[in-house]
């Protein structure tokens, strides 16, 4: 899967409508992303 990167400015964006306008706690939200890094690592590196 390829994705397009975005700013800095874009993620701050994302991760505050996140929080703020869905409900999810940064904490769960950087979780989250955490899993998901762990995951690209283990799927593409695991040997």
């Amino acid at each position: 899967m390829t994705t397009k990167p975005i700013t800095a400015e874009q993620m701050k964006h994302y991760d505050s409508y996140t929080i703020n306008t869905i409900g999810i706690p940064s904490l769960v939200l950087m979780e989250r992303a955490a899993l998901a890094v762990r995951d690209h690592i283990l799927h593409h590196f695991a040997d």
